[in-house]
């Protein structure tokens, strides 16, 4: 994990800290990212089942000027596995 990830997972503490986060699933280390998603109009939103044209939904994240959303998050390529915080 490359220290500009760190602090979107871990509480802050001083002092260097190498962390490596395991998947809950195979236990393999994850890789930390981001989840982008492309929305002018609602940016991302949780919906329990799909719709034809996805309306409602609890909105997560607002999408920034160019329409973007990056929501942190880890991901497992072994198994693919994806966690992300909001």
């Amino acid at each position: 994990m490359t220290p500009s990830h760190r602090h979107l997972f871990l509480p802050r503490t001083p002092g260097p800290r190498v962390v490596e986060f395991p998947c809950p699933s195979c236990g393999r280390p994850m890789d930390a990212g981001f989840l982008v998603a492309e929305s002018y109009i609602s940016g991302v939103k949780w919906m329990q089942e799909k719709t034809k044209l996805a309306l409602g939904g609890d909105p997560i994240q607002k999408p920034d000027a160019w329409g973007n959303v990056y929501i942190a998050g880890l991901r497992c390529t072994g198994c693919r596995l994806v966690t992300v915080r909001y």
